[in-house]
Formats: C-alpha cells, structure tokens, sequence
C-alpha cells in the first residue's frame, strides 16, 4: 500500500468510517481514496432497532436485536449494522462472507 492509501485511510477515520469498510471501498468495489474516505455511510432512517438475521452465503447463522447478535457473534452493534448494508451484502453473497439483512416487523 502507498502513502496516499494510509492518508486517505486516517481521513476515512476522522470521518467515522471503518478501516475495514475503507478497505472494501478501494480494493474490492474500485472506489477512489477520497470516495472511500468522505463518503457516509448511510444511516438507518428508522431509530427503532430491527430484528437482524445473519447468514454466511446460503448459511443462517443467527437472528434477533442487532444488540443479542453482535454479543452472539462478539462484534459490536456497529459491525453488525455494517454487515447488513447492501454493499457489504453484494459482496459477501459473491465471496461466501457473512452478510446480515434486517427483519420487517
């Protein structure tokens, strides 16, 4: 990696934006460095916390509150909101990672 990937890196941070979603921005989806570093993440529009499942490729692993998962799976309620991005859910569909995807009520 180069110096510009490690500056725009420390911007990403200061923006709220994770090392790992910084990472998948530019090496997976192609994104420029300052794309990756100053684009927001989008925001749950609904306050209201959701029931969330989680699956790795076809594989259910676990649902419930984003809390009861993120402590089933040791990850924080921010991973776990993460995991459940259409981004992050187009990619690990592809890959077999795991992905999450919210309940409707």
């Amino acid at each position: 990696m180069n110096k510009e990937y490690y500056k725009w890196l420390q911007i990403a941070k200061d923006n709220g934006i994770h090392s790992n979603l910084y990472w998948r921005r530019v090496k997976e989806q192609g994104w420029s460095y300052k794309k990756a570093a100053t684009q927001n993440v989008r925001k749950c529009q609904n306050k209201i916390e959701r029931d969330v499942a989680i699956y790795k490729g076809d594989t259910f692993i676990v649902f419930g509150s984003k809390s009861f998962v993120a402590k089933y799976l040791g990850k924080s309620t921010q991973e776990i909101t993460q995991l459940c991005t259409p981004s992050i859910r187009e990619i690990a569909e592809k890959s077999s990672r795991m992905y999450g995807i919210y309940l409707e009520n």
